[in-house]
């Protein structure tokens, strides 16, 4: 879950000149995307650099994160950061902000993640040498 969120990251963070477009564009570029894809089973970068992509990326991300959150927390005490994070990644993508800003969000959720799984691999090493 950690890659996929980090990789859709380091795409989006490519994409953000993309984020102006109109409703219509975004329904444009889903079909030209789609039919790229089925007509020569391949995308490059030049065929990512377009509003539906970005949104996708930013929406893989956030759905990664929120169950990573949902795996390492689960069974364990809260942390009363958990809660808020959780509340907040299951918001609809298109509706939190600017892309720019949910990939600032999402890249601190990821980070949090990181050092929330960390500690908990540090905990389980130190229950180790216990016994």
């Amino acid at each position: 879950m950690s890659a996929s969120a980090g990789f859709s990251l380091w795409r989006a963070a490519f994409l953000f000149h993309q984020e102006d477009g109109k409703h219509q564009e975004y329904l444009d570029n889903v079909d030209t995307f789609v039919s790229k894809i089925i007509s020569d089973n391949t995308i490059a970068f030049a065929d990512d650099r377009n509003t539906w992509s970005l949104w996708h990326y930013i929406g893989v991300a956030r759905s990664s994160l929120l169950e990573a959150m949902v795996l390492l927390t689960s069974g364990v005490a809260a942390n009363p950061r958990s809660a808020t994070i959780k509340a907040r990644l299951s918001d609809p993508p298109l509706l939190s902000g600017n892309a720019a800003e949910q990939w600032d969000e999402l890249f601190e959720v990821m980070q949090f993640v990181r050092e929330t799984f960390t500690a908990g691999l540090e905990f389980v090493k130190s229950s180790r040498k216990l016994f």
